[in-house]
Parts: C-alpha cells; structure tokens; sequence
C-alpha cells in the first residue's frame, strides 16, 4: 500500500503508534525468544541456532528502526 493510502501516515510520517509497535515487537520478539534459550538447555544444537539467529535478526530490525527514527528530520529538528 502507498504512503499516500495509509490514513495512519500523514505526509510518509510514522504515526506515534505506529513508531511503539516497530519499535516494542523486535524487543518482545527478542526477549521471548532469548527466555526459551536461557529456560530450555535441552534445545538441540539446531534449535539453539535458530533462535539466536531470530534475536540477531530482530536486533538489527530494531537497529535500522532506531536509525530511521533518528534520521527523520521532525525527531532531529524537534517537531512533533
């Protein structure tokens, strides 16, 4: 869908829930699955892998997310 067709988007702004949600489902993902590593020590070596490489992933999701953020001129310059 086009930026323009988002009623949730004004001018290709993130909306402040829109910013929450990309910003607190990486963090959820991440500890969830970092909780099943540390409680099941059980996991094979395949599983275990899996799972560390879905943090890995949702980490730098969460990087580009926070880099876009800052980069956006009404965060830099103040303007909500």
């Amino acid at each position: 869908m086009a930026q323009r067709d988002n009623p949730r988007r004004v001018s290709g702004k993130m909306t402040d829930e829109q910013i929450e949600h990309e910003l607190k489902t990486p963090l959820a993902s991440m500890r969830s699955l970092s909780e099943i590593v540390r409680d099941h020590p059980d996991l094979s070596d395949d599983q275990r892998r899996r799972f560390l490489d879905a943090i890995v992933s949702e980490g730098e999701r969460l990087t580009m997310t926070v880099e876009r953020l800052l980069g956006s001129p009404s965060l830099r310059d103040g303007v909500s």
